[in-house]
């Protein structure tokens, strides 16, 4: 005689129980990695943007300008909330009749800040037809909402058009920004 012998409710709910917790312990917080992604876009597109400008400015010959802008219309609002390349025909850094779009990245959904921390104090940057900014320094550094300071990016550019992304040199998992200390986004 052959007897077939199912699960009852009680065994089936204490299985599906243990399933859901091991479940929940075998999967990492995906909160950290999407923000440190979204960082790394942001970044990255940035860097990408700024190397489109100096190389338009060297191949055209003329001044080309790098600044935040909302609506890809005028400079202005925050940097995460969108990027304009222009062509900047009197060098004046205000998007006029006679400048021309280069290029205009848009972020749909920021995710944290972007700023702009500049020698002279500028939110702007220009790229002569040298290929060198117009006498600019300084940095871009991404924090995410909570303001991790671990998934902290930064951006670092110099008077002679280079970048370069901040890295960890000590190994405590904090990038160090331009000036050497620890990235910080309080």
């Amino acid at each position: 005689m052959n007897s077939f012998r199912g699960f009852s409710l009680l065994e089936l709910l204490i299985t599906l129980a243990i399933i859901a917790i091991v479940v929940c312990f075998a999967i990492p917080d995906l909160s950290g990695a999407l923000q440190s992604n979204a960082g790394e876009i942001e970044v990255n597109n940035l860097a990408r943007s700024m190397h489109y400008a100096r190389s338009a400015a060297i191949s055209s010959g003329r001044m080309v300008t790098v600044c935040r802008s909302k609506n890809g219309d005028t400079c202005g609002g925050e940097w995460q909330q969108g990027i304009l390349v222009f062509t900047d025909t009197n060098a004046d850094h205000v998007f006029n009749a006679e400048d021309q779009t280069l290029r205009y990245i848009q972020t749909i959904d920021p995710v944290g800040t972007l700023s702009m921390s500049s020698f002279p104090n500028r939110q702007y940057l220009q790229f002569t037809p040298m290929g060198s900014t117009n006498q600019q320094s300084g940095n871009f550094t991404w924090c995410p909402p909570g303001n991790d300071k671990e998934l902290a990016r930064q951006l670092i550019f110099t008077h002679t058009g280079r970048t370069r992304f901040a890295r960890d040199g000590d190994g405590d998992g904090v990038r160090e920004g331009a000036n050497g200390n620890a990235l910080n986004c309080d």
